[in-house]
């Protein structure tokens, strides 16, 4: 997984009105080709590869682009695109982990998270 804090200032300067977490899924699955050079099995030329978006991808926004997390949202198995693929390619496995954004400041500078595992 990758947290992304964004906020609407600097690097997103007029790209959103407030700030908020972002999750991305990663898929950095590694297969051999018949030659035996590494490859990401999600990417645009692997045999996985689905384009019409809705199969396995590298990277993958959770809660697919509807909005942000911020102060109080707990992000976990019911998130959309927060679970692992399972053999078929399919989000079903459970990450073991529960994300919750304790605040976001004021003014946006700051963001507190606290991961904890499912067991």
């Amino acid at each position: 997984m990758i947290l992304d804090y964004i906020t609407p200032n600097g690097n997103y300067d007029g790209l959103f009105s407030s700030g908020g977490l972002r999750i991305y899924h990663v898929d950095a699955t590694l297969a051999n080709d018949e030659y035996g050079a590494p490859y990401l099995t999600a990417d645009n030329y692997s045999p996985v590869y689905d384009s019409t978006n809705n199969g396995r991808r590298i990277l993958r926004l959770v809660n697919n682009g509807n909005g942000s997390y911020r102060d109080g949202d707990v992000i976990g198995g019911t998130a959309t695109g927060f679970d692992w693929y399972d053999n078929n390619g399919q989000l079903t496995i459970d990450t073991g982990y529960t994300i919750t954004v304790d605040s976001v400041s004021e003014d946006q500078t700051n963001c507190t998270i606290t991961i904890l595992t499912n067991n």
